[in-house]
């Protein structure tokens, strides 16, 4: 896919401009049908949110909407910056501030903070503005942000009530540690996970095979045995042990050195997609299942496209 991305892009002018056509229309609807649906409980196709603090828009009973524009929307940006196209400065603004507050609304709590953590390093280390402008546009993020989530209910209620809950669980037990962890469901993954991993260190149990072997061997009804441990690092040592600890590890690092580089030489572009690179393959987020269909969307088209748009880069 990586390949026949840069091929096709290297020789097919105008698939970059259809990419970013596309990915414009996709999120503007995506967007706006949000928002029909936080306002009025139903999206355009009629379908209800089951879940009381969450939204998801045309994906139905799935909650990725947030995760589907934090990675997407920085895709449009970074092509924004290549095509150079200055007459659309003001749609790309909208888009992007149309889709954070969609984020927001999604209720997806990681999406939120990778897109929280992506605008801001954007205005640090792409946006051409002077320090003082960059701390004034971050001040004016994180202040709707602030007061978006304190005057809704089940903004409140989602990102503040059941973050302290989870907080507080793991501390609310002081004589017994693991009573107090156990409280905490992402905990409970990594405690159960670090077993797993114990039992084939070096190679570990094979892809997908959490599930299998947590509810096989280590079984308890307190919400500890799930598809995937909701951490990439933690699934890939459970998973593929120390040696594939080490080359996603390594993934990660080489994208933190590229992204030095295209800082050194100014390109914005690059900069902007490996900003959401780095930010989804963090190993210490909470996360989705690395090996899911969806995910390698999510993980691998904004890797792609930074290759694509690097091998644009060089001399033909």
């Amino acid at each position: 896919f990586l390949m026949a991305i840069c091929f096709f892009s290297k020789n097919k002018d105008k698939l970059f401009l259809y990419i970013y056509i596309f990915l414009f229309l996709t999120i503007l609807v995506l967007c706006l049908d949000a928002f029909l649906q936080y306002f009025s409980g139903k999206n355009i196709l009629g379908y209800v949110s089951n879940s009381r603090n969450r939204i998801s828009g045309f994906f139905n009973d799935e909650f990725i909407l947030g995760s589907y524009l934090t990675r997407f929307t920085p895709i449009l940006i970074a092509l924004f910056f290549y095509l150079k196209n200055n007459r659309q400065k003001y749609s790309i603004i909208l888009i992007s501030g149309l889709s954070f507050f969609t984020v927001l609304i999604s209720g997806e709590r990681t999406a939120l903070g990778i897109s929280l953590f992506f605008y801001i390093s954007l205005f640090i280390f792409v946006i051409n503005l002077s320090t003082k402008n960059k701390l004034f546009l971050t001040l004016i993020l994180v202040s709707v942000l602030t007061l978006t989530i304190s005057s809704s209910t089940t903004l409140k209620e989602r990102y503040i009530k059941t973050t302290m809950l989870q907080i507080n669980a793991m501390t609310e037990n002081k004589e017994d540690a693991d009573i107090g962890i156990y409280n905490n469901q992402h905990l409970k993954h990594l405690k159960v996970s670090y077993q797993i991993f114990k039992e084939k260190p070096y190679f570990g149990h094979g892809n997908k095979m959490f599930a299998q072997i947590c509810f096989e061997r280590y079984f308890v009804p307190d919400g500890r045995c799930s598809t995937h441990p909701h951490n990439f690092l933690a699934q890939i040592f459970v998973e593929n042990g120390i040696f594939g600890g080490i080359i996603y590890l390594a993934l990660f690092f080489c994208l933190i050195i590229y992204f030095f580089n295209a800082y050194r030489n100014k390109n914005r572009e690059t900069l902007t997609v490996l900003l959401i690179c780095i930010l989804s393959f963090f190993p210490f987020f909470p996360s989705g299942n690395f090996y899911n269909n969806m995910m390698s969307i999510f993980l691998y088209l904004p890797l792609t496209v930074f290759f694509a748009l690097n091998e644009n880069k060089r001399p033909q």
